[in-house]
């Protein structure tokens, strides 16, 4: 097992760190080299770069905070003494943990990337390269705040100019002139430059609001709802599986589709052009008359191909044909060998309560 890594400037370092790097020191010199000089000398020029100032030094000091500050389980600091004593008397609220079969609380899970169990385990975040969890959950989310507002600063001031270059060229280059040497303004084609590393400064500052925003807004609702972002991912994959079956017993098991929207509409889709199928996988009544006049009724009991993955021993109990406590003896055992093919188990192995009898084999009343 590689070692544990001990906060975000351990190495391996993350490619992303490297991007964050670059991206403050970019929008630093943005600033004060075109959007500083750009604005005219007042009061408004004054807050505005008081504002970026603040924000920028706040933004930068929460990363760095965050990314240093340890966040593994503290049960992983034991002497080997405590760690005899814990191991032999046991403490209560911890398990061993699968991965690095080290002792942990209960509440902890493992990151692969940092080796280590991390107590109240958020997300790994590869901008810090480093765990995001309830020790460093606020410097996190002041990181995630500061950089979003001064980088919506600049976005606004940035599109500002460029509307002001092409609605009134006067003024932008009365701004030019004030701000800027005469011989840069005079120079052949010195504004044009100016204005497509504008541009370009620009687009990459838009990106970088939208992006740190929408990260931001998610785990504003990750706190409305009082749930981390760990919490959030389960949920998916298990309404993710869910669905996957869900799928499958409308006749659906190859689309592929999202979790969210995109199941709900291709399932109604479904069900709308595949009316009869539906009626036989799910026993809803067929109506005719919705689905156009004329349509034959579906037959009472479906196919031999989807009895044998949809029938239930429980309709045959009202069934002269079968005795009532065989009908629920196999019912159970149906029940049983489907739990076991969801979970993963064969579904021909028998318990002590099962039958070991064909489940499927029971003739239409």
């Amino acid at each position: 097992m590689p070692p544990r890594r001990r906060h975000g400037l351990h190495p391996p370092f993350d490619p992303l760190q490297g991007v964050v790097v670059f991206a403050y020191t970019f929008f630093a010199l943005a600033y004060f080299a075109i959007h500083a000089p750009l604005m005219t000398p007042s009061v408004f020029q004054s807050i505005c770069t008081g504002y970026y100032c603040v924000g920028f030094a706040l933004s930068v000091a929460a990363y760095v905070i965050a990314a240093v500050m340890p966040c593994h389980d503290v049960l992983l600091d034991r002497t080997y003494a405590e760690s005899d004593l814990i191991d032999r008397n046991g403490l209560r609220g911890t398990h061993t943990c699968w991965e690095c079969k080290s002792l942990s609380k209960v509440t902890s899970k493992h990151c692969r990337t940092c080796c280590k169990c991390v107590e109240d385990f958020d997300h790994h975040c590869r901008w810090l390269n480093h765990c995001v969890s309830d020790r460093n959950y606020t410097h996190f989310a002041v990181f995630l705040s500061m950089t979003a507002s001064f980088l919506l600063l600049q976005s606004c001031l940035s599109l500002y100019y460029i509307v002001e270059f092409f609605a009134a060229p006067a003024t932008f280059m009365r701004r030019v002139r004030l701000g800027y040497d005469a011989r840069f303004v005079e120079s052949d084609g010195g504004h044009i430059a100016l204005v497509v590393f504008l541009f370009v400064v620009t687009v990459l500052q838009v990106f970088s609001a939208l992006l740190i925003g929408h990260l931001w807004g998610f785990h504003i609702y990750l706190n409305i709802r009082g749930i981390s972002t760990y919490d959030n991912i389960k949920e998916n994959k298990a309404l993710a599986t869910q669905q996957r079956f869900e799928r499958r017993d409308t006749g659906m098991a190859d689309w592929d589709v999202s979790p969210r929207c995109g199941h709900r509409v291709a399932v109604w889709y479904h069900r709308r052009t595949h009316p009869t199928a539906q009626a036989h996988r799910l026993g809803d009544d067929f109506d005719a008359g919705a689905e156009g006049a004329g349509a034959a009724p579906p037959s009472p009991h479906p196919p031999p191909s989807i009895r044998s993955e949809m029938y239930t021993p429980r309709d045959e109990v009202d069934s002269p044909s079968q005795p009532r406590e065989t009908v629920m003896r196999r019912a159970d055992s149906a029940q049983k060998q489907r739990r076991r093919r969801h979970t993963g188990g064969s579904a021909d192995t028998v318990d002590e309560e099962d039958t070991g009898v064909d489940l499927f084999d029971i003739p239409p009343a």
